[in-house]
């Protein structure tokens, strides 16, 4: 009898059912994964836009500074540039009196003064290693504020420009200089106190009239090319080293303006 009372108060648990979720809340899960990753992205997104922003003044930052010395460079230039030319001038009024004179005072000054106004080409190369490297290393795309990207790629056309430019003007050079050595003996040059004491002085006969080692019209192809030559040095400064040295200035005023550097 006490068995059956002890079966009787047995207590039996039935399993729940498991809880299927319904569609909103997959749903609202989907939502809220999708929204951690976009969160993600859009976090790290801007962290590289910081970064690349960081990078992006400090590239201008060091273009300015090339182009501040491209502008010292240009005046250095220029000035040295026209006083070339005022050499050749006064070479060119000595070697036309020797010409149409034949006067052979003049011979010393104008060896001289030739070997001294035609010892190396003055041409300006420009301080281009940020753009090259910005260009290399594919760096440029970090270069979006306003226009900045197209000045500097227009500056780096003038660069380009230039190099043209210098190539032209050394092979002048060199057959300029061929001419004079051609012309005149320059062995009667070796001596250095012949360049430390040189005048273009006409009346300077320090050195003898069999100096001269060129024809009449030696002389005279002489004189046309040197006179070739100094237009093309003046040519030189006027198209294509001034105008550098503006866009120079305006470029270094514009980054400075528009990524507030003082």
């Amino acid at each position: 009898m006490e068995q059956n009372t002890d079966a009787s108060m047995e207590v039996h648990y039935h399993p729940h059912p498991p809880h299927k979720k319904k569609l909103k809340e997959y749903l609202f899960e989907f939502l809220m994964l999708l929204m951690a990753v976009i969160g993600g992205f859009f976090a790290e997104n801007l962290h590289d836009n910081h970064v690349d922003r960081e990078r992006e003044k400090e590239y201008v930052e060091r273009i300015i500074k090339n182009l501040e010395l491209d502008t010292t460079d240009l005046h250095t230039f220029i000035d040295a540039n026209n006083n070339e030319k005022e050499y050749l001038l006064q070479l060119a009024v000595l070697l036309k009196h020797y010409n149409d004179t034949g006067d052979s005072t003049s011979v010393s000054s104008i060896i001289i003064g030739g070997y001294r106004s035609i010892k190396s080409p003055l041409v300006f190369s420009s301080h281009e290693g940020v753009m090259i490297q910005l260009q290399n290393s594919g760096e440029f795309r970090t270069i979006i504020q306003d226009h900045a990207a197209d000045s500097i790629a227009s500056y780096q056309d003038i660069i380009n420009d230039t190099k043209i430019a210098n190539v032209s003007y050394n092979s002048e050079f060199e057959k300029l200089r061929d001419v004079l050595s051609q012309c005149f003996d320059i062995s009667y040059v070796t001596n250095a106190i012949y360049f430390s004491q040189a005048t273009f002085d006409p009346t300077d006969v320090s050195l003898p009239p069999q100096a001269v080692i060129g024809s009449l019209y030696g002389m005279r192809y002489f004189y046309n090319k040197l006179l070739q030559y100094e237009g093309l040095t003046d040519n030189y400064v006027t198209f294509t080293l001034e105008p550098q040295l503006k866009k120079a200035k305006d470029l270094i005023a514009y980054l400075k303006k528009t990524y507030d550097i003082k």
